[in-house]
């Protein structure tokens, strides 16, 4: 099995992610909803993404400055404004 590379070597993060709109209520309460704010959500609620949904690249980079870490949106990520 392939060792994971060590977390202080990354500095970026590639993830893939779906607009909101693409997943929606297959079964409950909220039929035919796209999800949410969480305060919206009902228990027993069945999800599903669409079929023809597609993943957008969300890059992010990895800020260590020694005191604390954080990510920011790359420069280059297919959504989302940089910084």
């Amino acid at each position: 099995m392939p060792t994971p590379p060590d977390a202080s070597s990354m500095t970026e993060l590639f993830l893939p992610v779906y607009a909101g709109a693409l997943v929606r209520v297959c079964e409950g309460v909220n039929l035919g909803d796209a999800i949410g704010p969480a305060k919206t959500l009902c228990c027993g609620d069945v999800y599903r993404l669409e079929r023809t949904a597609e993943a957008a690249s969300l890059k992010l980079h990895i800020e260590d400055d020694q005191t604390q870490a954080g990510l920011i949106v790359a420069e280059t990520s297919e959504i989302e404004k940089p910084g």
